[in-house]
């Protein structure tokens, strides 16, 4: 009997499942790279991919030093803007709702394969202009390949793990260049609002793992001016990081200022804050089944921070 196309199961093409090295190459540079992703030369000298016993893939190896990945994507264009259409109509474009309701095609045929390799490097990658180092190694992935009755090529996560499988990745930067690039996001924020920010200044704790937690300090100083008032906020912030699992749980929020007028608009708003206190939200999500965090750590070094994260 003939089902449905998986739910999990994303289109990656047209026509058979790739051959060659070369036409696996073609597949998936096809979509690379997404628009919010700069690359300052050929994406042919970004990606590796090669086959193993086919179908399986021996390797994918992906370049982004010197990449800058944008915070708003450029195709996106009106930054939700009304667009034309949504003038001469006076409706949202159907479109996006249309694809979504549209019935999933039949899957013509399935082919278990495994990725035995695959790696992401950013020495560094940017954020803007934040830059940052990144590595990323993944071995051993059971995965699908997937045809449809109309011709669609897919792809979707395998029904088991394999033996071996393991995922790591690594994300380190300096806190003072992440402090510029925070400061021009909240002046940018702060004018949007006809607020002017003259200073931010702020500092991270991160303390040594114990008993499985770590307990991570966020405390500075902002100030500007909001009208006629000027003022000079402090705030706190501690949250409680669960290696194992990587939850992250908000501890305590303090903000307070020498202007009495300031002083009690945070009262109001610091009573809104505090109901965050004690809500917890995992950092990773979207595991498939049968995949689980085995440690989420931060250390820091000096001014570099980093972050390490395994998967089994």
């Amino acid at each position: 009997m003939t089902t449905p196309m998986p739910e999990d199961a994303t289109k990656i093409g047209e026509g058979a499942i790739p051959q060659t090295d070369a036409e696996l190459l073609a597949l998936i540079t096809e979509e690379f790279p997404p628009t919010n992703l700069e690359l300052p030369d050929s994406k042919a000298e970004r990606l590796v991919a090669k086959f193993g016993a086919h179908p399986n893939i021996d390797r994918i190896a992906l370049n982004l030093t010197d990449a800058i990945v944008r915070a708003e994507d450029p195709a996106a264009g009106t930054n939700g803007a009304v667009t034309e259409t949504s003038i001469s109509t006076g409706e949202d474009d159907p479109g996006e709702e249309a694809d979504e309701t549209k019935p999933r095609p039949l899957v013509a045929s399935r082919t278990p394969a495994q990725l035995r390799t695959a790696t992401i490097t950013g020495r560094p990658l940017y954020i803007e202009s934040f830059p940052l180092t990144l590595d990323v190694d993944i071995k051993n992935v059971a995965f699908e390949w997937l045809t449809d009755t109309e011709g669609g090529l897919w792809a979707k996560d395998g029904e088991q793990k394999l033996n071996g499988f393991v995922a790591t990745a690594e994300v380190e930067g300096d806190i003072d260049q992440a402090r510029d690039t925070i400061w021009e996001i909240a002046q940018m924020a702060a004018e949007e609002s006809g607020a002017h920010l003259r200073h931010l200044e702020f500092d991270i704790d991160v303390a040594r793992p114990m008993l499985g937690e770590q307990l991570l300090t966020l405390a500075g100083t902002a100030s500007g001016r909001y009208k006629i008032f000027g003022t000079k906020v402090r705030f706190s912030v501690e949250a409680m990081l669960e290696n194992a699992t990587g939850v992250l749980t908000l501890r305590d929020i303090q903000l307070r200022s020498g202007n009495p007028m300031v002083a009690l608009a945070l009262l109001v708003f610091r009573k809104q804050v505090r109901q965050l206190v004690g809500q917890s939200t995992s950092l990773i999500e979207g595991l498939p089944e049968h995949y689980r965090i085995d440690n989420l750590e931060l250390r820091l070094r000096g001014r570099r921070l980093s972050a390490t994260l395994r998967i089994v």
